[in-house]
């Protein structure tokens, strides 16, 4: 049986010419690769976003391209929701996509008050040093006769929290007034 004139005419395409459209279709692949892993490679540095608010820190580093993971730590001199630091620091480069660390103060340390009642001032005021605050006040106040140089009461109460940095006054009885 005779082959048909359209059967004939179609004749697969030459090795060579396979070989060098595999070649050029490769060569295309990895052009388009390079460029876009360019793009993306380009590092930037990060930027010195300490004392800004959280939110617009987040904002700045999330529009380079970076992964943002926010950290609270207490910091008695930074307000609350600044960004006291950052890791990697302001001025390194780092890639897109790579995380940056935001440290954001929580303001001040904060302890629970300790019971002092019914101490001396001093040991009061050593037992509240030893817990950490640093500002303690002695005030006068009138009490019974039992109560008489002996803490009566602080402000802020035993067992509520305070800031480090807060002043915890402390009322000393003065026994009755007269």
């Amino acid at each position: 049986m005779p082959r048909s004139a359209t059967a004939t005419s179609r004749r697969p395409p030459s090795r060579p010419a396979v070989v060098i459209a595999v070649a050029a279709f490769v060569i295309m692949v990895a052009v388009s690769a390079c460029g876009l892993l360019a793009r993306q490679r380009s590092d930037h540095q990060v930027p010195d976003v300490c004392g800004q608010s959280a939110p617009d820190a987040m904002a700045a580093l999330q529009n380079l391209g970076f992964v943002v993971q926010r950290q609270q730590k207490a910091d008695p001199s930074i307000p609350p929701d600044r960004v006291i630091s950052t890791d990697p620091p302001a001025g390194a480069t780092a890639h897109p996509g790579s995380t940056v660390k935001i440290y954001v103060s929580s303001g001040p340390e904060q302890r629970e008050v300790p019971d002092v009642t019914n101490l001396s001032f001093e040991d009061a005021r050593n037992r509240l040093l030893a817990a950490g605050f640093a500002n303690v006040q002695q005030v006068p106040k009138p009490s019974t006769p039992e109560q008489e140089d002996r803490v009566v009461a602080t402000t802020p109460p035993a067992s509520h929290t305070a800031p480090l940095t807060a002043v915890i006054t402390v009322y000393v009885g003065t026994g009755p007034l007269s």
